[in-house]
This record gives C-alpha cells, sequence and structure tokens, in this order.
C-alpha cells in the first residue's frame, strides 16, 4: 500500500466520481498479477461524523473483524475470503484505478439488496401480449431513475447494520417506487414480499467499487399477480418510477440488465 500512502486523497462531497481513475488493463485486473507500477487514485467522500460509516484504517478505536460477523456489521463475502494487505481489504474482483473507500461507507464488503418486481404485459383485453419478433411473452419491470446517475434501475438499497435482507428489500421498494402508496398498497406489497425468488447473491461491477470497497448484492425476483394494478410512484433518491418493457436493448445501471435477463429467462419471457 505504498503508493497509496504517496497519493494525494482527494475529498469530495458528492456521490460520483467526478476524478479519473488510474487505467487498469484487462490483464493487469487481477491481484496475482504482479503490476509494481500501480499508482491507484486514491479518492474518499468526507464521512466525518457519519454514524454510518466504518472510521478510517489507522484509527486506534477501528478494530474491524474482516470476513466475519463484526458485532451487527456484516464484514462477510459473498464471493469468497478477501485479502488483507497492509491492513486494507481487497477487493475480490480485483483492481479498479481507485483506492480507499470513494463513496462507499465501510471497507471491505458493502452489502445491498435489489429488487426485480415483473409482471406479464396485457392487451386492453388482458391477454399477455407476445413479441413479434422471439415470439415469448412479455415481461414488464418495476424501474426507477437513480437520482445521483440519471440512469435507470432496479429499485434496492444498502443494508442496514442488523437488518436483515428481507426487510431491506421491501423498505427499498417502498421509499423508491412507492413513495406516499395508501395503506392497501402497502399492504398488498408486503404480501407479494413475502416470498421471493433468489436470482444472485455476488459481488456486482459497480461504478462505485474501490480497490478498499465495494457492493455485493442480494437480488430475489418477486411477480406481481394481483388483478389489481400497481401504482408506482418515485421516492427517496430515486426520480422516476414505472413499468418498463423487458428487452435485451435496454440500457441499466451497472450489471443491472444481467440480473433482469435472468428474470426473463426463469419466466420463459421476450428478452
Amino acid at each position: 500500500m505504498a503508493n497509496i500512502l504517496s497519493t494525494i486523497v482527494f475529498i469530495w462531497r458528492s456521490f460520483r466520481f467526478p476524478m479519473t481513475s488510474y487505467r487498469v488493463p484487462k490483464d493487469k485486473t487481477c491481484w496475482s498479477v504482479d503490476w509494481p507500477q500501480y499508482a491507484p487514485t486514491a479518492y474518499e467522500i468526507d464521512l466525518t461524523d457519519k454514524s454510518w460509516a466504518d472510521p478510517s484504517i489507522g484509527n486506534a478505536s477501528f478494530q474491524p473483524k474482516w470476513n466475519q460477523m463484526d458485532g451487527r456489521i456484516d464484514r462477510r463475502s459473498h464471493q469468497n475470503i478477501y485479502v488483507i494487505k497492509d491492513g486494507f481489504p481487497l477487493n475480490p474482483l480485483g483492481r479498479t484505478g481507485v483506492c480507499l473507500r470513494g463513496v462507499l461507507g465501510r471497507w471491505g464488503p458493502n452489502h445491498a439488496v435489489d429488487a426485480i418486481v415483473t409482471q406479464w404485459k396485457r392487451d386492453l383485453n388482458n391477454r399477455i401480449q407476445i413479441h413479434e419478433t422471439t415470439n415469448k411473452p412479455i415481461l414488464e419491470f418495476v424501474a426507477i431513475k437513480r437520482r445521483d446517475t440519471g440512469q435507470w434501475a432496479i429499485p434496492g438499497g444498502f443494508v442496514e447494520s442488523g437488518e436483515s435482507v428481507d426487510t431491506t428489500l421491501e423498505r427499498e421498494f417502498l421509499e423508491e417506487a412507492a413513495a406516499e402508496a395508501d395503506t392497501e398498497t402497502v399492504v398488498r406489497i408486503r404480501r407479494l414480499f413475502e416470498s421471493g425468488e433468489e436470482v444472485c447473491r455476488e459481488c456486482v461491477k459497480d461504478p462505485r467499487n474501490t480497490d478498499n470497497a465495494w457492493i455485493e448484492t442480494v437480488v430475489k425476483l418477486f411477480h406481481w399477480e394481483d388483478a389489481r394494478p400497481l401504482r408506482l410512484r418515485a421516492g427517496d433518491d430515486a426520480v422516476g418510477a414505472e413499468w418498463r418493457q423487458i428487452d435485451s436493448n435496454l440500457d441499466l445501471y451497472a450489471n443491472h440488465l444481467d440480473f433482469i435477463s435472468r428474470a426473463s429467462e426463469r419466466f420463459g419471457g421476450h428478452f
């Protein structure tokens, strides 16, 4: 980590990477590949007085239990046991060109959840529509427009300390896609979230990832079969919410299109 200590630390209050990261060729991504010249850009937002964030590494009061439960904080990875080098956890997906925490609050894995809520696209006679090219039934999914990047995505967010995956999924969906929903709608959504099918549980290639902090997610699939339509309204950090048709040409945030493709495959729908 000598290169980290010799790199100027940029402190930003935004939630994006507004600077250029150190370029990492594909053949140099893996940590097992020797690359003594590697000098990642040090980047971290101001996390002073943020109760949800870890202290800085090197702080005498911060003695994290890597790769295990650390009190109410889960520092385990869905991927595998991650390496600690010079006191810093290393991203299991490899080098990113950025070191320190970036915009993330925790060193190592930052656990998140994402909810795929689908329904069949129907015509005015309530018949499931068939795609003219693939001859497969058409699925729609709940999409939210992110405030930070302006991209469309599936609803989701970070798991709070001591919170379960299912609790986070329901909370984030209500906040981002069903803001100010009436009591009846909330009850219907909660009933939907009582059972879901896990699509994946893994580290994700997210633009917020750094060498020392990264996002891992659990994605669950929920299918809306209620005859009454689910009205959507954006809230929290989403500026838009709507039902969108599943298609391989969608431009979605990070690797959300991959998650959507798995949902489509599960139902044998058009993609």
